[in-house]
């Protein structure tokens, strides 16, 4: 109860935060509190001490909001030192990693019911498609099959039709003679390439 009061002294006290005791010139040692702080940890030099004590006897706002510090410091001095758990740092480090596997599993979660919901709104549309067509384009959709089949009928026929054109003309003494000389001809131009390329680039020929 005691600290609260304290605290609410330090926080309710409006003469003492918004005037910090006015010198005579309407000025303010700004850095007061700054020297509080030192003050309470023992870090003042000689010239902080003697700026900090003028500030005490001068200014009786300050030297009250001294000693409400310094009970609060006290009280914080006096309250039991608590060490955390010897295996806090690795059950912390495990709770973030269950924590991310969660948010993974529940994306991965959200992801796929998306995907089958999707998957499945395609499925219905197709099979409502397909039979609308079927029930309302009957004509149109046997149109469409004979077409195709019309189409793959002449394909097929020209593939037939080439390849026993290609069979008829391999089949002939010409035909022979033009793959010989064919094979003749790309064996001087590759033996011809060949001998230049060494040549040009100085490697002796191999007998």
């Amino acid at each position: 109860m005691n600290e609260q009061i304290w605290f609410d002294d330090l926080n309710k006290d409006d003469d003492v935060n918004s005037v910090d005791g006015l010198q005579g010139n309407g000025e303010q040692p700004m850095d007061f509190a700054l020297l509080m702080s030192l003050a309470l940890d023992d870090l003042l030099d000689d010239e902080q001490q003697r700026e900090f004590e003028y500030d005490l006897a001068t200014y009786p706002l300050l030297a009250e909001r001294w000693s409400l510090w310094q009970k609060v410091d006290q009280k914080l001095l006096e309250e039991p030192y608590v060490e955390p758990p010897q295996d806090f740092a690795q059950t912390f480090k495990m709770r973030l990693v269950q924590q991310e596997r969660r948010r993974r599993l529940w994306f991965g979660l959200a992801v796929g019911s998306l995907s089958v919901t999707l998957w499945a709104c395609m499925t219905l549309g197709l099979i409502t498609g397909g039979g609308y067509v079927l029930v309302s384009q009957g004509d149109l959709l046997g149109q469409v099959i004979h077409n195709s089949a019309y189409f793959l009928s002449v394909v097929t026929n020209w593939f037939q039709t080439l390849s026993n054109t290609t069979g008829t003309i391999l089949n002939t003494p010409q035909a022979y003679g033009i793959l010989l000389g064919y094979a003749l001809l790309s064996a001087l131009i590759l033996t011809g390439w060949t001998r230049l390329l060494r040549k040009s680039t100085g490697a002796p020929l191999v007998s």
